[in-house]
């Protein structure tokens, strides 16, 4: 799990989704509105449980398939 931590997140500051969707709110590209506690926390979430299930961190494919499938549409956007 510190792995997750070491090499995910604090390289990327932090609450990385929180970060990325705060900006394009900021930048009108998204509805702030949207951006709930339960939202801004679902990247990170999702790459906890990956890991916590497979005992490994995310490849590429798997972390595009976090924002194409999950961060994307909960912030009504599509790739």
């Amino acid at each position: 799990m510190r792995r997750v931590y070491t090499q995910v997140f604090e390289p990327k500051g932090g609450r990385f989704t929180s970060t990325v969707l705060r900006h394009y709110a900021d930048a009108g590209r998204i509805d702030p509105g949207l951006l709930t506690p339960v939202v801004v926390d679902i990247g990170e979430a999702l790459v906890l449980e990956f890991s916590l299930d497979s005992g490994e961190l995310p490849d590429d494919r798997i972390l595009a398939d976090i924002v194409d499938q999950a961060i994307l549409p909960a912030v009504g956007q599509r790739r």
